[in-house]
């Protein structure tokens, strides 16, 4: 049986990321889901989606996805933000960034709910005149 490899990240290292290289029974994904779900992604999304007509090609449209699923892509495991967001420590300042978002949609929402209330009161109130004067004439 081959085995397929897989790198994990470790901050033990000086600087930066530690990339160790741990190798797993292909198609088993009891061993390592991610990288199972990531190479069926890979299959089902690029691989198979394109014809390739030579290696190039092939390699060009690999390079493609993997630069959208790493910088474009939003990933739900990882509070839908990209890797790359997440590798360089943006995550934090997106999430408050779409926290400050919801806020003002909230308070947006709650004003405009306000001025609807008025509205409707006014048009109850011009309503009431206009029935008050049609009886008294």
């Amino acid at each position: 049986m081959g085995k397929t490899s897989h790198y994990q990240r470790s901050s033990g290292a000086p600087g930066g990321w530690l990339l160790t290289h741990v190798r797993i029974p292909p198609f088993y994904p009891q061993s390592n889901g991610k990288i199972e779900r990531f190479h069926g992604s890979l299959k089902r999304e690029c691989i198979r989606a394109k014809t390739s007509l030579s290696l190039q090609d092939a390699r060009q449209n690999v390079a493609r996805y993997l630069n959208d699923y790493n910088t474009e892509r939003l990933h739900s495991a990882i509070g839908y933000i990209t890797p790359i967001d997440k590798l360089e420590g943006r995550h934090e300042q997106i999430k408050a960034q779409r926290k400050q978002k919801l806020s003002n949609a909230f308070e947006q929402r709650k004003i405009k709910h306000k001025v609807i209330q008025i509205q409707r009161k006014i048009n109850l109130d011009e309503n009431k005149d206009l029935a008050h004067n049609l009886t008294v004439e």
